[in-house]
């Protein structure tokens, strides 16, 4: 943006209306706190020990550990908390590794993830393994043929290995391409659990996928090798190509039920988020986010109160007179947006010598609650009569007319000293509730609403004055109203960015976390399922086709078709249903890992496990019923000819 590459000493930028200097260039890598682009010095600003909104970051000494950093942060704050009494709110404070804080809620999910895809890849190596043994089966006469002509069983065991490496080498390939598409689809549907930076492909990436692509290769075709290798020399010239699978069928049905259980223990893990996302998403957020689009502005620092209303109030106004335009108003703190702040405040009737309690504070203009869709309760919104010298107002929502004012009307009583801005406009003012407004989840949409109150943006600006989210309610497309309402905030002051998203947007992002988390162990179970269906048919296949002169034999004695499939089909469902009881067992056993990320969805929902028990019991029927039903359908006389 400047030019300058890394020679930018004594290049100026001008930021918030400040002339800055810039003193040093950081890797483009370096981005913390997450999106920074720019660090500027810190400059503590007054004596007030209530505003907990701070963070530090320090480095260990060496030999330090974080219990010890907590031991001494902990004695200075409780010193601190003695000397300074109730000026100083906290009375401890928290020291933890910024890997943890950078990872936060994240972790969860994202060690529930790396935990499916290892199933997954077992699954995938089951089927390998079921595959070798059937390759290998059919290759007894090759094999005795080898071993006959003086190939000792090493460098048998050595072919059928580097045969496996260069499967799995084949596979590895396609599993990386595969991943690197679903990523970069994952990541452009906005995600939000991790950035094109955290989950890129790189040199770590490609290494890891390699080695476990060879060890798995190994570890999973070594069996196979050392079985196929091991077999009698004259039993498999004599059969040929009809070798017997007696032994291989154990293994196979071991196989099958390893896979259908851990098919099951996805399954299930992704119908309970499924059902927790959509209880999430059922939940009222408090306001209409349908048709309301949002545009986030920056205004410099420098703007007394007077001119902040003023920029807000030009922009307002010609916002409005836009067609399509029904409503429009401006907020500090837009719901679902992770900000927000919380303090003490006195009503009226209750001693001065401390706070009747906490309230949540936010500031929101005339046109806010209509433009939002928020519900009015009681009394009436804010209107343009609500300005500077016509008395203070305040609206509240239903929580806090619960909590403060249980007994009576919260209407036409008033409170003061909000410690949110009483370092502003004092804290002798009095507030006039006038409103009560339905209760809005702005938290998350899984948190439960908070005590509000709302002050007017005109009468107590100050939280404004560094930016602010104006929502613009109007029908049609909301996207194409974006480029006016720039121009109208150019024409109100050229310095002000401004940033444009819809409503709707912020709630999605809002679940992000848990839409990743969803869509991604979905699609590990459906290609589990799928995998499992996979494995079951050809295991089911190859015994049909090593069993064809028997059903011929069979049918050409007066066996029904319909008798012959039901025969083979028993054989392999016996296994699937052993995988089935091994699967809902491993299931409910495991059902701590995905409780913490369930909302209003029970660990042990019945109905999703006999569901997607059902759904894998269909699944394995159709693999063993469809080659079952080809081969049935040869005619009985041209098999026994062929033999």
């Amino acid at each position: 943006h400047l030019g300058g590459g890394g020679r930018l000493n004594g290049r100026t930028v001008r930021i918030d209306g400040s002339i800055l200097t810039v003193i040093g260039v950081m890797p483009k890598e370096f981005t913390y706190p997450s999106g920074t682009d720019v660090w500027l010095p810190f400059v503590p600003q007054g004596d007030s020990r209530t505003s907990h909104n701070w963070a530090a970051t320090a480095r260990l000494a060496p030999g330090a550990t974080v219990a010890d950093a907590q031991r001494e942060i902990s004695t200075l704050t409780r010193l601190m908390k003695a000397r300074y009494g109730s000026d100083m709110d906290a009375v401890d404070a928290v020291v933890r590794p910024l890997r943890e804080e950078l990872t936060g809620s994240r972790r969860e999910p994202l060690l529930l993830l790396l935990g499916s895809a290892a199933l997954v890849l077992l699954i995938a190596c089951a089927n390998i393994a079921s595959t070798l043994l059937a390759r290998g089966a059919d290759r007894q006469r090759e094999i005795a043929v080898r071993t006959a002509l003086g190939a000792g069983r090493g460098r048998v065991v050595r072919q059928l290995l580097m045969e496996s490496v260069v499967l799995s080498a084949l596979g590895t390939a396609a599993g990386l391409f595969a991943g690197w598409v679903v990523l970069r689809g994952l990541l452009a549907m906005g995600a939000g659990i991790v950035s094109p930076e955290q989950a890129g492909f790189d040199m770590r990436v490609l290494g890891f996928a390699l080695t476990i692509g060879i060890s798995t290769a190994m570890l999973f075709g070594l069996i196979p090798a050392l079985r196929t290798s091991d077999s009698n020399l004259v039993q498999g010239l004599r059969q040929g190509a009809r070798g017997s699978t007696t032994g291989a069928r154990a293994i196979w049905r071991v196989l099958v039920l390893v896979e259908v259980a851990l098919a099951l223990v996805l399954l299930v893990g992704s119908g309970l988020l499924l059902q927790s996302f959509w209880a999430v998403l059922r939940n009222d957020p408090g306001f209409r986010p349908a048709g309301v689009l949002v545009a986030d502005v920056s205004l410099p620092g420098q703007l007394e109160a007077p001119a902040v209303v003023g920029v807000y109030r030009n922009i307002l106004d010609d916002v409005r007179r836009l067609p399509g335009v029904s409503a429009a108003g401006v907020t500090a703190y837009l719901p679902l947006g992770g900000s927000g702040i919380n303090g003490g405040f006195l009503r009226e009737g209750d001693p001065a010598d401390q706070d009747s309690g906490t309230l949540w504070y936010r500031v929101a203009g005339a046109g806010y609650f209509e433009a939002m869709g928020i519900g009015l309760v009681k009394g009436r919104f804010f209107d343009s009569h609500d300005v500077k010298g016509t008395g203070d107002v305040a609206i509240v929502n239903e929580a806090a007319a619960r909590q403060f004012w249980p007994e009576v009307s919260p209407i036409g009583r008033r409170i003061r000293r909000l410690r949110n801005d009483d370092f502003v406009y004092g804290d002798s003012t009095w507030l006039t509730i006038v409103g009560v407004v339905a209760d809005v989840r702005h938290r998350s949409l899984t948190a439960p609403a908070d005590a509000e109150v709302y002050v007017m943006a005109e009468q107590r600006p100050y939280r404004l004055s560094y930016g602010g989210s104006i929502a613009i309610r109007a029908g049609g497309d909301i996207g194409a109203l974006a480029g006016q309402v720039r121009d109208i905030v150019a024409r109100a002051n050229a310095d002000v960015p401004v940033e444009f998203r819809s409503l709707v947007d912020v709630v999605a992002s809002s679940v992000a976390d848990r839409r990743f988390t969803m869509i991604v162990l979905l699609l590990f179970a459906v290609v589990a399922v799928a995998l499992a269906g996979v494995g079951i048919y050809g295991v089911v296949s190859f015994t049909v086709a090593r069993r064809t002169r028997e059903m011929g034999i069979r049918m050409a004695l007066g066996a029904t078709p319909a008798s012959v499939r039901g025969l083979v089909v028993r054989g392999s469902m016996g296994a699937v249903l052993g995988g089935l009881v091994l699967g809902l067992l491993i299931a409910f056993a495991a059902k701590g890992v995905v409780k913490s990320l369930l909302y209003q969805v029970s660990a042990t929902d019945m109905r999703i496990y006999f569901g997607g028990g059902a759904l894998v019991l269909v699944a394995g029927y159709l693999a063993s019923a469809l080659p079952a039903f080809r081969a049935t359908r040869i005619d009985p006389m041209t098999t026994m000819r062929s033999e």
